[in-house]
Protein backbone atom coordinates (compact mmCIF):
# COMPACT_ATOMS: atom_id res chain seq x y z
CA UNK A 1 0.00 0.00 0.00
CA UNK A 2 1.24 3.20 -0.65
CA UNK A 3 -0.83 7.37 -0.77
CA UNK A 4 -1.02 10.04 -2.94
CA UNK A 5 -0.20 13.23 -1.22
CA UNK A 6 -2.97 16.20 -2.83
CA UNK A 7 -2.89 19.73 -1.78
CA UNK A 8 -6.18 21.44 -0.98
CA UNK A 9 -6.60 24.74 -1.32
CA UNK A 10 -10.15 26.92 -0.37
CA UNK A 11 -10.39 30.63 -1.23
CA UNK A 12 -9.47 32.69 1.98
CA UNK A 13 -8.16 29.73 3.94
CA UNK A 14 -5.22 28.12 4.92
CA UNK A 15 -4.05 25.09 2.12
CA UNK A 16 -3.61 21.31 3.66
CA UNK A 17 -3.00 18.63 2.59
CA UNK A 18 -4.61 15.08 2.37
CA UNK A 19 -3.57 11.25 1.86
CA UNK A 20 -5.71 9.18 -0.46
CA UNK A 21 -4.48 5.45 0.35
CA UNK A 22 -3.62 3.45 -3.41
CA UNK A 23 -3.62 -0.46 -3.07
CA UNK A 24 -1.27 -1.70 -4.90
CA UNK A 25 -1.54 -4.98 -6.68
CA UNK A 26 0.84 -7.41 -5.06
CA UNK A 27 -1.22 -5.59 -1.57
CA UNK A 28 -4.31 -6.69 -3.13
CA UNK A 29 -3.71 -10.23 -4.20
CA UNK A 30 -2.26 -10.66 -0.41
CA UNK A 31 -5.90 -9.58 0.77
CA UNK A 32 -7.69 -11.71 -1.52
CA UNK A 33 -5.48 -14.65 -1.19
CA UNK A 34 -6.30 -14.13 3.41
CA UNK A 35 -9.94 -13.17 2.05
CA UNK A 36 -10.53 -17.09 0.49
CA UNK A 37 -8.66 -19.00 3.53
CA UNK A 38 -11.20 -17.48 5.95
CA UNK A 39 -8.47 -15.64 7.98
CA UNK A 40 -10.13 -12.05 7.61
CA UNK A 41 -12.33 -11.07 10.27
CA UNK A 42 -15.85 -11.24 8.49
CA UNK A 43 -19.47 -9.91 9.29
CA UNK A 44 -21.47 -11.51 12.37
CA UNK A 45 -24.65 -11.57 9.11
CA UNK A 46 -22.00 -12.84 6.51
CA UNK A 47 -23.47 -16.25 5.25
CA UNK A 48 -20.20 -17.63 4.40
CA UNK A 49 -20.70 -17.34 0.00
CA UNK A 50 -18.34 -15.61 -1.71
CA UNK A 51 -19.97 -14.11 -4.23
CA UNK A 52 -21.29 -10.20 -4.79
CA UNK A 53 -24.20 -10.93 -6.24
CA UNK A 54 -27.20 -9.49 -3.90
CA UNK A 55 -30.32 -11.53 -6.09
CA UNK A 56 -31.24 -14.64 -4.97
CA UNK A 57 -30.69 -17.91 -7.84
CA UNK A 58 -34.24 -18.85 -8.12
CA UNK A 59 -35.35 -14.72 -8.67
CA UNK A 60 -32.59 -14.92 -11.83
CA UNK A 61 -33.92 -17.72 -13.44
CA UNK A 62 -37.55 -16.24 -13.20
Amino acid sequence: MTERENIISLHGRDSFVTATPILLKSGAKKLYDAYRKGELPMKQSWDGSYTHLKLDAQLVAA
